[in-house]
This record gives structure tokens, sequence and C-alpha cells, in this order.
């Protein structure tokens, strides 16, 4: 069971990205999303349930600030925390403007995008990925060849699983494996596959689409 220390860990730990803790760049063109075959990184993370659209925009929501995140970071290092040559794969959106109106949007047209630590927590994006949603499941996959950077990630390496949604003003969030101070990674396993049993999440509000369930790394 996850300890409530851990879940706030959690919690904390994506809101302080979410409302600017650490720092995110993007280049000014990524280049273009898989289209042909080639090596690639699949990312498969299943939902207790993920509906088509999402709301968006809501008013309680900063501008700016991020509503919903997927993610996985990969520890390359094995320093068991975000550092220089790390990778994340995720879907966010943050694309509230000022005068942006709430509405519903598509999960699938949600920013899909791969982020290489530079400097501590400082992350820049150096490519995008491809998203899909199949029932339940996220599937987020991004070709090697898109940068350099990624042919560093192989199945000895250590990952972490985050979501994150805002929620009537409030911050949920879910991770795999649990938050802690000793180890907050886990290696790939042989099969690729990760079931994570315990759930974070608020009974007080419908947060399925952020409470994962199982999930699957697929390296060329």
């Amino acid at each position: 069971m996850k300890t409530r220390n851990a879940v706030l860990c959690a919690i904390a730990g994506l809101l302080l990205a979410a409302c600017g803790g650490g720092s995110e760049t993007s280049l000014p063109t990524l280049p273009a999303s898989p289209t042909s075959p080639g090596p690639a990184i699949t990312v498969k993370m299943t939902l207790s349930n993920l509906p088509e659209t999402l709301p968006i925009n809501m008013p309680a929501t900063p501008v700016g600030a991020t509503e919903y995140t997927w993610r996985v970071n990969f520890d390359l290092d094995n320093t068991q925390w975000p550092s220089t040559g790390d990778i994340r794969i995720g879907l966010t959106y943050s694309n509230k403007l000022a005068d942006s109106l709430p509405t519903d949007a598509k999960i699938t047209d949600f920013s899909a995008t791969v982020y290489e630590y530079v400097s501590g927590s400082v992350s820049q994006s150096i490519a995008s990925a491809v998203v899909q949603v199949t029932e339940n499941t996220i599937i987020l996959t991004v070709l090697k060849s898109a940068h350099p950077s990624l042919s560093n990630i192989d199945n000895s390496a250590a990952v972490q699983f985050n979501t994150f949604a805002r929620i009537n003003e409030q911050g949920y969030a879910d991770s795999y494996p649990v938050v802690d101070f000793t180890t907050s990674y886990e290696r790939i396993p042989l099969d690729g596959l990760f079931t994570d049993t315990a759930s974070s999440i608020s009974t007080n509000v419908d947060a399925r689409f952020i409470d994962l369930q199982s999930m699957e790394i697929l390296i060329d």
C-alpha cells in the first residue's frame, strides 16, 4: 500500500514541475514524429479508466500551468534522481493562455514530447513522440533516430512513471514505483511489464484516468 507520505511526496514533486520548479526549454523545431520503420522506444501506460476527452483550460488553472501529465523518466546514470543526460517521455497539456476558454479536448491532441535533462533539473525538448490511445492505454512511441541521446536508452535502464491532474483546484498524482527517499526507480524487467497493485488516488474525485494499473516499455 502506498503510504500517505509517499503520495504527498509524489504530488509535491509533480506540482513543482507543473508550477515552475526546475526548468524546461523547447527547441524552435522538433524532429518530425516517427512515420517510418526503425528502432524505437515504445511506452504503454494503462489506467483505470481513460475517457476520450478531458476538460482543459479550467478557470482555476493558472495560465501556462500543467493540467494533465502521463510520463516516464529514464534514469540512465543510476542516481535515482533526474540528472544530466536522463530522458523523459511524456504526454502533457499545459497550454492555457490568458484568453483561453474552458473546453474539452481529445487526449491524443495533447503534447507528446521527449525531454533530456541538460543540467540538474533543467530539461529541454529534443523530439516529438507519436501518441495513440487504445481503450484505457496511452501509447507513446519515438524513433531512436529522432535524437542521438535516445540511443543511450536500453533495457538496462531504470524508470519511474508519473501521472498528474488538476481537478477542482487541487493536484492529484500517481507514481510507480512509490516515490520515497531511498529508491524511486525500478529496472526494466525482462518482459518489459510493470504492474501497479496499489492506488494513491483520492476517492473524493474521479481521477481514474491517472490511476496507473500496468505499464510496458519496448526498446528495439
